[in-house]
């Protein structure tokens, strides 16, 4: 269109009646309050109580704390006792009964070794059950923000069938009046048609992602809130110092080390010989043989048993247990190493998320300048139906693609907080 016929067009607009600013607005969704919305925090506290992966993890810590007091006794005395002489050659040698304790010597602190190691094993269970609330958190934010996305485009899907009706009562008027045409009036059917087709399914994707909400919480879910979140301007290094200082996992695995290095110690003073101090009662019969020349009488017993420990030929025990001490100190490198691969992929993929959201926004303004061009254009004769639907068909998919991205850029951020430690217990935005 050449400048002299932009200027008359200019004109036009300024003269014509603002009809197609009449029409209702296409609006730009991005937050979902419905009447019966489940806050997140509630749905995170109902999971808490009921999600099977977290009851295991309790009874875990249950089991763990059960096995303190199974690693603490000291070993059981040894109580005999019989007849320990019964002459059965006929020489009427005199009958003996015996009854000795013995009572083992706990000296090594062998005992107090696999003590320390069961409750550092107990405490690991505690770091674990921490780990699956945060994951529980993780995957319920995760759902939460696909539930708002998919409400979004519903709200914003039915704000299109609103409109493009408007357009549709416009057409049939103009066509009433002899002045429209029965193409335009089949373009607009149509896309009235594909408007409210698309809401259908916007719809059942509220119902498809509610539903795996509501799996993951036990309980009935209705997404509300806002997909503008605010991420926090903070440099990779600061996330990476509070995910290795925060990280569940990391914990956990210190305690596995020093588990390790208890057992260690166990092992090592196991090897010890066993001691054990006994006690005893023997009662001898009188004598039925005059050459015996034997009374009746009583005899206590009193002694120490030494084990001669033929097991410290052998020192597998012991370098199984340095290796267990090695391999648990790399599984702990390597899970700092993972976490810290985690928490810059998420930085990372946070970033990109805000720039595209950024780009979305502004084509998005470009796109809205565009359709209320061509519907004014369209007021004078100057475009026809089919360009405005074209245009308001690229409108819809550039606010689709905005609110896609608010809601990539939420979970990005939840993602990335989770990588850093903390505990989802929110949705991140009012």
């Amino acid at each position: 269109m050449n400048p002299l016929r932009l200027g008359l067009l200019g004109l036009a607009l300024v003269a014509a009646p603002a009809h197609a600013q009449d029409l209702p607005a296409l609006e730009i969704v991005t937050a979902a309050r419905p009447a019966d919305g489940t806050p997140l925090s509630a749905l995170i506290d109902r999971a808490g109580e009921e999600s099977p992966l977290l009851l295991a993890a309790r009874a875990e810590e249950d089991a763990a704390r059960a096995r303190i007091d199974a690693a603490r006794p000291w070993r059981s005395p040894t109580l005999r006792g019989g007849i320990a002489n019964v002459d059965i050659s006929g020489a009427r040698a005199p009958t003996v009964t015996t009854l000795e304790l013995s009572v083992p010597i706990e000296y090594d602190g062998r005992i107090d070794a696999e003590v320390a190691a069961a409750r550092a094993l107990a405490e690991g269970a505690v770091e674990r059950t921490a780990e699956e609330t945060r994951a529980l958190g993780l995957a319920l934010a995760l759902h939460y923000a696909g539930a708002l996305e998919a409400r979004v485009h519903a709200a914003t899907g039915a704000a299109r069938v609103r409109r493009i009706e408007a357009i549709l009562a416009r057409i049939e008027r103009r066509i009433a009046l002899g002045e429209g045409s029965l193409l335009d009036l089949a373009a607009v059917r149509l896309a009235l048609a594909d408007a409210r087709a698309s809401v259908v399914g916007h719809e059942a994707e509220i119902r498809l992602a509610e539903r795996g909400l509501a799996e993951l919480a036990g309980t009935d879910a209705v997404a509300t809130g806002s997909l503008l979140v605010e991420t926090p301007g903070e440099p990779v290094e600061a996330w990476l110092a509070r995910a290795l200082s925060a990280r569940p996992e990391l914990r956990a695995a210190d305690r596995a080390i020093e588990a390790a290095e208890r057992i260690r110690d166990a092992r090592g003073r196991a090897r010890s010989p066993e001691l054990a101090v006994y006690a005893g009662w023997q009662h001898s019969f009188e004598s039925l043989m005059s050459l015996f020349n034997q009374p009746e009488f009583d005899a206590i017993l009193f002694g120490v048993e030494v084990e001669l420990p033929t097991r410290l030929l052998w020192d597998g025990e012991l370098r199984e247990a340095d290796a267990l001490v090695l391999v648990r100190t790399a599984e702990r490198e390597a899970l700092a190493r993972q976490i810290r691969r985690e928490v810059e992929s998420a930085a990372l993929a946070l970033q990109a998320a805000e720039e595209e959201t950024a780009i979305r926004q502004a084509a998005l303004e470009d796109a809205r300048a565009a359709t209320a061009l061509v519907g004014r254009a369209l007021e004078v004769g100057e475009q026809s139906v089919l360009t405005l639907l074209t245009a308001e068909r690229v409108v819809l998919d550039a606010i689709e693609g905005y609110q896609h991205a608010l809601a990539e850029q939420s979970r990005r951020l939840v993602t990335l907080r989770h990588a850093a430690g903390e505990a989802i217990e929110a949705w991140p935005a009012p």
